[in-house]
């Protein structure tokens, strides 16, 4: 086994330390990992065993319901936008007020837009209370 491939191994373990000349270091040995497939002495620290099971807990899909609402927002957005302009479009042909198609065309935007918007806020509340858990762990 590679010096990079014994480094996973050291870099999660309780018994590693670090030298300013070798570099990462068993604490048992003092010296560079020299194992072939696994450490006999290898002890993962805690900290890294509640990182790797929220890694895995961060695999399934949180807030199923958050989610859909988010989907909601976003799609019903888009489809006011889609909408307004196609309602513009018709309503010059109907009548071509610049000014009433004007309003109708940045309020329809407007609308869209916020919606758009408030998905986004929405997923980036759901980012930071998974990286405020992610820092959780590692500390």
């Amino acid at each position: 086994m590679d010096r990079t491939k014994q480094l996973e191994f050291c870099k999660i373990c309780e018994n590693q330390k670090f030298d300013t000349n070798k570099g990462i270091i068993c604490s048992l040995t003092n010296d560079k990992a020299d194992f072939i497939r696994t450490c006999l002495s290898f002890k993962e620290k805690p900290e890294m065993k509640k990182y790797n099971e929220y890694k895995n807990q961060s695999k399934e899909i949180r807030y199923p319901a958050l989610n859909l609402v988010i989907s909601a927002f976003q799609i019903f957005g888009w489809i006011v936008g889609i909408a307004t302009i196609g309602i513009v479009i018709y309503s010059f042909m109907i009548n071509p007020n610049i000014i009433y198609n004007s309003i109708l065309l940045v309020s329809g935007l407007f609308i869209s837009i916020i919606n758009i918007a408030i998905s986004e806020i929405l997923k980036v509340i759901i980012d930071i209370e998974k990286n405020t858990r992610k820092i959780d762990y590692i500390n």
